[in-house]
């Protein structure tokens, strides 16, 4: 479903999607969450939360649509990998602003 098979010929840019992703999602939760909420395990919990949930998702896309049968599921673990990696880039990158 991807245009052009990008992500096969460049496999860099799914890793650098998912940890982009992962550093985005948590820039927001920690911009919209009240402070005292604030902790590097709430921020986990939130970025494994949308990470399954988009797992989940692109895993019904590619046994629906694509017909894979047997759908990466290493792939799978890399992606939550790469966005709990983004997550925690993020957190310590924004949270140092958040002190202030």
């Amino acid at each position: 479903f991807i245009p052009f098979n990008m992500y096969k010929e460049y496999f860099y840019l799914d890793v650098f999607m998912h940890i982009l992703g992962g550093f985005l999602f948590t820039n927001l939760f920690l911009n919209i969450v009240h402070k005292k909420y604030i902790s590097i395990k709430n921020v986990l919990y939130f970025i494994c939360l949308i990470g399954v949930t988009w797992e989940i998702f692109e895993f019904i896309s590619n046994v629906l649509l694509a017909g894979d049968k047997f759908p990466g599921f290493i792939d799978t673990f890399k992606d939550l990998i790469d966005d709990v990696l983004g997550s925690i880039i993020s957190y310590f990158y924004t949270s140092k602003s958040l002190d202030k």
